[in-house]
């Protein structure tokens, strides 16, 4: 799947409007034997994916900022067109996000409904 906007871009999901702020795409967790020792003992099931920033060419999940935030399936949003920034604002945006491509989300409570 790719997301067929950038960030910045404006997109809409359930109704509301949004501007696209990171993507996101699942990769299996792989876990040490001393980790899964350590979930069966406390009897913890381990989560079998993590949600990794990516670029729009790899996108399944794409976040957005408005009146609230979302996240949503790439394919449950509809493009609307680019945000009324200057190429500078979008620049800076688009290379803030992309320093973080790779990186791993820290709260896994928000994707919980996606697992």
């Amino acid at each position: 799947m790719s997301a067929p906007f950038n960030i910045t871009d404006c997109f809409q999901y359930r109704g509301s409007g949004y501007r696209a702020t990171c993507f996101y795409r699942r990769e299996r967790v792989e876990y040490s034997a001393d980790d899964r020792a350590m979930f069966e003992l406390l009897e913890v099931t381990p989560r079998e994916f993590q949600y990794v920033r990516c670029g729009r060419e790899q996108a399944e999940f794409v976040s957005g900022t408005g009146v609230c935030g979302c996240l949503a399936r790439v394919e449950d949003v509809t493009y609307e067109g680019p945000i009324a920034w200057t190429a500078e604002q979008v620049a800076a945006e688009q290379a803030r996000v992309a320093a973080h491509h790779g990186r791993a989300y820290e709260d896994p409570r928000v994707f919980d409904k996606f697992d």
